[in-house]
């Protein structure tokens, strides 16, 4: 297997045809990478297998990350 050789593909901002201002539909989960929250979620649009994790920075959805905070300790309890 050389999964090591794979590169992560990053579309220009020139790349026509790409939609830049995605809109995030649903947050799935969250957790810590290299000591930063990421987020996982899904596209409006599109399946959930195209779901991404995307740094909290990145997120700009933050009714939906109140819910989603809401459920988290709904859940713990």
């Amino acid at each position: 297997r050389h999964i090591s050789l794979l590169k992560r593909y990053r579309a220009s901002k020139s790349t026509p045809g790409m939609d830049f201002n995605w809109e995030v539909q649903n947050i799935l989960e969250s957790r810590k990478f290299k000591g930063k929250r990421q987020y996982l979620v899904t596209w409006k649009g599109y399946s959930k297998d195209l779901a991404t994790w995307i740094s909290e920075t990145d997120l700009n959805a933050p009714e939906l990350k109140k819910v989603f905070e809401k459920q988290q300790v709904e859940e713990k309890h």
